[in-house]
């Protein structure tokens, strides 16, 4: 995606595909590049929105994975944080302890049930 909007933004997408699978995708506006493409294995029936403000303002929130606690956990690159949405949309952030110009970009879940920044 290269959609840009407000720079505090978390959305997260829920789509039903015809092929009876649920897809839920998270994306954080502002901070998509265009460096990937993604497309459903089918077309799309319905789709719910859910948008959800982030409390730093201009943290420009980018990668988001899927923590073993369901909640979706995202990068907050100008901020130098890490966001979690929990199951209820509350959203937390909290300090990487990095230099304030580490700017966390990945991350992802380990198998060993922990998150995992860069």
């Amino acid at each position: 995606m290269t959609r840009q909007e407000q720079p505090s933004r978390v959305i997260r997408f829920r789509l039903e595909l015809a092929s009876a699978i649920t897809l839920v995708a998270a994306v954080a506006l502002g901070a998509c590049n265009g460096g990937g493409t993604s497309s459903p294995p089918g077309p799309i029936r319905s789709t719910r929105i859910t948008e959800f403000a982030v409390p730093s303002k201009a943290s420009h929130p980018a990668y988001i994975a899927t923590g073993s606690d369901g909640a979706l956990w995202f990068t907050e690159t100008a901020a130098n944080k890490i966001g979690r949405v929990a199951t209820d949309g509350t959203i937390t952030e909290n300090a990487t302890g990095l230099s304030s110009l580490s700017q966390p970009m990945g991350i992802t879940g380990g198998p060993d049930t922990a998150l995992w920044f860069a």
